[in-house]
């Protein structure tokens, strides 16, 4: 009898030290959840809300004070049922997260690889083809090869720079590109398998190198890298399938361009050719980019100056010039920068610690239940400019008997991950409404109704969209320019 009330008393001694250890270990994890929400507050993209993680910071200081009182005062019997509950439901939290995680094939990008790693994988897996190449190896053998090639250039890197923000010193002074290096072999991206490789037109866009010679230029599109044509090749992006229509298509895309870029890619490429239709590109990156650009002052007076121009279109000698340069001087530091993310890359995967935290962090349960950092509420700053650029866009556009449209792209989403709010999405209706500016809507008529939307993105994971993706978003708007009464053979009348 005896013994067994011993092996009762140290079995119960066990369960309490057990108990005791659980509540020690939910503390340690509270404040470390709480210290996170505290850099989380201050390291916030601006163009978020902090409210998340306010209460994220205060809920998890409440358990840690809850766990902390009960750690001392409560009964070891009760302890031990607490924690028991807690065990077996974090137990099933977990399973399911780790369920999401592989069914949404998001579990490598949330253990620190990057998504290119992932394609790598999936690519492998499939038996799919996939160049391995990094951009830079690319670009070594293509110049190994006696061709001269460049890594794609993007004006709104320039924004990243203090130095450069307002332009690029030339022989006259400050010059901001809104093109790339003319006439030039440009690696751009690889989603999809195989790396993009184009030669840029005589102002440094991905068009046709006859395209110009048109005397009559039908439409012209302006946006950032979708419209550019990231992950696809030139005749699967939206200028060229348009093109198959018999529509001459200028493309302006450039990635991460914002409101402020594409206004002033009218003033300087769109306005000279007088298109009759102007499609401008809604991406969800638009207000979070226009932010950025409302910093460069050279940018700032295409708004402010009726007649301020940089004459970019007969500077292209003098853009190709300081672009050569600027490209060149980042060159080692691109290679480091490359270098250094691989180094990260293979430190994650022994860093056990680190995943455990991100698993722990719960994404894909708070991406499915919509409990993640939302939008900011747009300020009254960018609203005020966003609604005056596109007011006097449409007005440009208006007085050479032209008609602008907004295409209006959809992110990645899924039905298992990346499940958020299309931020800004009413806002954005309502103010092209306002301005009674006419939208292409591809979430409602492309991507929503869409059987599998996954299949519009490479490997089926985040990204741009695919051939297959960017052809269905092209089809759309040729049935609205079509209804619309816009036909290539009258455009040319």
């Amino acid at each position: 009898m005896n013994v067994n009330l011993d092996k009762d008393k140290q079995i119960s001694r066990v369960a309490s030290k057990i108990a005791n250890l659980i509540f020690v270990f939910i503390i340690l994890f509270s404040f470390l959840i709480t210290i996170y929400g505290i850099y989380k507050i201050y390291n916030i993209p601006e163009y978020f809300s902090p409210k998340f993680y306010y209460s994220t910071t205060l809920l998890s200081l409440l358990f840690a004070i809850l766990f902390i009182f009960g750690l001392r005062f409560l009964r070891n019997d009760l302890k031990i049922k607490i924690s028991m509950f807690i065990l077996a439901t974090s137990i099933a939290i977990f399973a399911c997260e780790i369920y999401l995680d592989i069914r949404s094939k998001n579990l490598l990008a949330q253990s620190g690889k990057k998504f290119e790693n992932m394609r790598k994988v999936i690519a492998r897996k499939s038996g799919l083809p996939y160049d391995v190449r990094s951009k830079i190896e690319v670009l070594k053998d293509l110049n190994e090869d006696g061709i001269e090639a460049y890594p794609n250039f993007h004006p709104s890197i320039l924004l990243k720079d203090s130095l450069y923000k307002d332009g690029l010193n030339s022989n006259s002074g400050k010059i901001f590109p809104l093109g790339g290096i003319s006439n030039k072999i440009t690696v751009q991206g690889n989603e999809s398998g195989f790396w993009v490789i184009y030669k840029t037109d005589k102002f440094g866009f991905h068009n046709p190198e006859n395209i110009y010679s048109n005397k009559k230029i039908d439409i012209v599109v302006t946006g950032d890298s979708f419209v550019e044509g990231y992950g696809v090749k030139s005749e699967e992006n939206i200028s060229s399938v348009l093109g198959e229509s018999d529509f001459k298509v200028v493309n302006l895309g450039k990635s991460d361009n914002g409101p402020l870029m594409k206004f002033a890619q009218l003033k300087e490429y769109i306005e000279p050719l007088k298109p009759k239709v102007v499609l401008w590109f809604y991406y969800i990156e638009e207000l979070p980019n226009l932010n950025k650009e409302m910093s460069s002052s050279i940018l700032n007076k295409y708004l402010e100056e009726e007649e301020f121009s940089q004459k970019l279109r007969s500077r292209q000698n003098e853009i190709d010039e300081v672009l050569k340069t600027y490209i060149n001087l980042r060159w080692e530091k691109i290679k480091k920068e490359e270098l250094e993310e691989d180094d990260r890359v293979k430190e994650d995967k022994t860093n056990w610690l680190v995943k455990f935290f991100r698993l722990s962090l719960l994404r894909n349960i708070r991406s499915l239940l919509n409990l993640e950092p939302a939008g900011a509420t747009l300020f009254d700053r960018e609203i005020k400019v966003y609604k005056k650029i596109l007011n006097k866009s449409n007005n440009i556009v208006s007085k050479w008997g032209g008609k602008m449209y907004v295409v209006y792209l959809p992110r990645y989403f899924t039905k298992y991950a990346f499940n958020k709010k299309h931020e800004y999405r009413e806002n954005v209706l309502e103010i092209f409404e306002e301005i009674n500016i006419p939208v292409i809507d591809t979430f409602t008529e492309v991507f929503e109704p869409h059987p599998d939307v996954e299949s519009l993105f490479p490997f089926r994971i985040y990204g741009h969209y695919n051939a297959e993706g960017y052809r269905l978003i092209s089809k759309t708007i040729i049935e609205r320019l079509s209804k619309d009464g816009f036909q290539a053979s009258n455009l040319n009348n």
